[in-house]
């Protein structure tokens, strides 16, 4: 049920962060939406910055060194138009890579950089950063195939994408609250994503049990939340054709997700067990070290480690989005059993007294430790991500965009479902649903809600239905409706 104090809170987040309440200062926020962080966020955390704070100041320098301090540095050369893994199963992506043997797609190369470049425009104020950065974004919306047709483990452009796909889409969020950024250049990676990504990170989502499946579902929510309100539908090609509308792609990968980490969704697993288990453990990732499916510790810091690490990497960023979204449930997640916790899936590694000696969080990932703790508010998991405080993989600077452990982040709606129907007019008689059921899906549920909060005070409401009592205008008469009949359901026709 929804807990008054909680629906206050929301919508005094949502009337700051849209200009209805608060200083005009919040007007600059453009149309950022959050995901990785929002541009409230980092408004915050610049004046932390200008105040002098010593610590985040020197970390600040450190990102900026990483691009060498110049907002053209980019050792990637150009994308290839037509990417394509060969049967070595590596999807090379540029002209180029790095030091390190990244490219222009991956999570730890060029998608890093650009992130770092919109982060690096945000702290000094210099457009050129974010002018490289939406450059980049334009260039990779050029590319296309990623492997083509072939739906397979064995195409790892798939899993470049989906690893890669949170921090292109945060970094082109938050470029909104940028004159770099366009309303054409938003439309033509939307418009990318759609027709491009979608259908690859999807078919992860679906189909796989492990760490790729956990990304594919992470992207593929993220992804349907960008494009809403600009593409009406998604197409999947592979394990099952269907066409969705971003809202239902949204809600559709977030159980998804769920089922995966409750141990519903057995995929391709190769365990007689799947799901993040009671005790922690990922059976299809531990499998491929030599703890094997049932191991309830790790003796050898190898693949078990490493991929039990990325799965966990996958289900963190899906939760800190969603609580982008005013949505905690994967955070909280867990089963009458105890299954599907990402805190015990940190604590697996982290606070597991059967782990062998030296067992820890690799330090080049300990980074994205810094979400789950601002969560969780545990000082286990913030103590152990203290103790490295670079950039890592996967959820680059968290070490600086969750500096201040005291926030919580700034609440948008998600995605509604498109209306068919024409709208009800006002004083006209509604159809067999509760009236609370703005979508008309069967039940009162986040979605709901996130559709009338968006329309709260609003002189022309998004949603026709927000207007629960129909007395002309959506208020908190009409929000106080909704939290009466929430979690309940009804007949839809």
């Amino acid at each position: 049920m929804l807990k008054k104090t909680k629906t206050i809170i929301c919508i005094c987040l949502l009337l700051v962060t849209s200009g209805v309440l608060g200083p005009t200062k919040a007007m600059a926020l453009g149309t950022s939406r959050g995901y990785l962080t929002s541009a409230a966020e980092l408004q915050h955390l610049k004046s932390i910055y200008d105040a002098g704070d010593a610590s985040l100041r020197s970390r600040v320098s450190n990102m900026l060194s990483f691009g060498q301090n110049s907002p053209t540095y980019w050792p990637y050369g150009t994308i290839y138009p037509v990417l394509n893994a060969p049967s070595s199963g590596v999807c090379p992506s540029s002209t180029s890579k790095d030091s390190g043997n990244n490219d222009y797609l991956d999570y730890n190369g060029g998608a890093r950089l650009t992130y770092e470049k919109v982060l690096a425009y945000y702290f000094t104020g210099d457009q050129a950063y974010a002018d490289f950065a939406r450059d980049r974004i334009m260039e990779l919306a050029t590319s296309t195939s990623y492997g083509g047709s072939n739906y397979s483990g064995s195409n790892q452009c798939i899993l470049g994408l989906a690893f890669s796909l949170s921090e292109w889409i945060t970094a082109a969020d938050l470029l909104s609250s940028s004159p770099s950024w366009t309303a054409t250049n938003k439309q033509t990676f939307q418009t990318w994503l759609a027709t491009v990504a979608y259908n690859k990170v999807a078919w992860a989502s679906r189909t796989r049990a492990n760490n790729w499946g956990a990304f594919g579902s992470t992207a593929s929510v993220m992804l349907a939340d960008y494009v809403a309100g600009f593409v009406p539908t998604l197409t999947e090609v592979s394990p099952t054709p269907q066409i969705l509308t971003s809202a239902q792609a949204y809600q559709s990968h977030i159980q998804q997700a769920k089922d995966r980490a409750l141990g519903v969704f057995k995929g391709d697993s190769q365990c007689t067990i799947w799901g993040i288990q009671s005790y922690g453990g990922i059976p299809d990732e531990l499998r491929r070290g030599a703890a094997g499916c049932t191991a309830t510790s790790i003796q050898t810091a190898d693949s078990a480690l490493t991929y039990q690490q990325h799965h966990v990497d996958a289900d963190v960023l899906l939760a800190e989005f969603l609580w982008h979204r005013g949505d905690t449930s994967m955070y909280n997640l867990t089963s009458s059993t105890g299954m599907g916790s990402i805190k015990k899936a940190i604590y697996f590694i982290i606070n597991n007294p059967q782990n062998a000696s030296g067992i820890d969080w690799d330090g080049y990932r300990k980074d994205h430790l810094y979400v789950s703790a601002r969560y969780y508010k545990d000082p286990i998991i913030l103590n152990k991500a203290k103790q490295y405080s670079s950039q890592g993989t996967l959820m680059s600077w968290t070490h600086i965009t969750h500096y201040d452990q005291n926030t919580v982040p700034p609440v948008v709606a998600p995605p509604g479902v498109i209306a068919t129907a024409a709208p009800t007019p006002t004083g006209a008689p509604v159809d067999s649903c509760n009236k609370a059921d703005i979508n008309r899906d069967g039940v009162v549920n986040s979605t709901d809600d996130g559709m009338l909060v968006s329309d709260l005070l609003k002189a022309s409401p998004t949603y026709s239905r927000s207007d629960i009592n129909l007395d002309g205008k959506v208020d908190l008469l009409d929000y106080s409706i909704l939290a009466k009949n929430f979690s309940l359901t009804g007949v839809c026709l």
